[in-house]
């Protein structure tokens, strides 16, 4: 590992650094981040975390197409999409989805409405140029997250509140397979479903893990 000028961490490999999806140098914001993307090298398995780099220094780069890609997600986030039956479904997602819209609501002022089917929502104009600013004052590394985690979950209000560390990995996880659940428990689980929910699981607590790495504060200053 190496510190680049204008700030951050090169991560060497055979003595070389790794480049970034531009052919440079990956640029790591962080040191406890280039200790554990170095880490990723040295073990078998899928890198997550490296991606992540790259992907956060494309949006840098170019930020437009992510920011169009997340705000999409407001008019069909998950959340907002309920089932009109079974009874039980629909009692266990307003139970426990409408809570992050109230949460959405009291600390970005946007009300999302509710609805049942896949029809996209109609949302006011208000509530899409809040969320448009809510991104756009997000810093590249933060959208980055959003960009794995908020497609793989279905919905922009659980990657934001992962991101502002108000849900765990695990808990936004189970939230967004409710239904899956619901079912699972009526009928069983079937193999490609676990292996389909530990993946995800898995690269939800990845993505966390990237953003809090990236933190200036996180972690201590001690070289890996």
């Amino acid at each position: 590992m190496m510190g680049l000028a204008g700030g951050g961490f090169a991560v060497l490999c055979n003595g070389a650094a790794l480049e970034g999806p531009d052919g440079g140098v990956l640029r790591c914001a962080t040191r406890e981040l280039a200790c554990a993307v170095a880490e990723e090298w040295r073990q078998a398995g899928a890198r997550t975390l490296t991606s992540l780099v790259g992907r956060s220094q494309r949006i840098e780069a170019a930020p437009d197409r992510t920011l169009a890609a997340l705000l999409g997600f407001a008019r069909s986030d998950l959340l907002c999409h309920r089932a009109a039956d079974p009874p039980r479904l629909a009692a266990m997602q307003a139970t426990q989805w409408q809570p992050w819209l109230d949460w959405l609501r009291d600390r970005h002022g946007v009300a999302l409405p509710v609805t049942c089917g896949v029809m996209p929502l109609v949302l006011q104009a208000t509530a899409f140029e809040t969320l448009r600013e809510v991104l756009q004052e997000l810093p590249a590394r933060v959208l980055a997250g959003l960009d794995l985690a908020v497609p793989a979950l279905g919905s922009l209000v659980l990657g934001l509140a992962l991101a502002e560390r108000q849900i765990e990995a695990a808990q936004a996880v189970t939230l967004s397979r409710l239904e899956a659940i619901f079912q699972h428990a009526i009928w069983g689980e079937d193999p490609v479903s676990s292996a389909h929910a530990a993946h995800l699981t898995e690269q939800i607590i990845q993505t966390d893990y990237f953003m809090r790495l990236t933190e200036p504060a996180f972690g201590s200053a001690d070289p890996c």
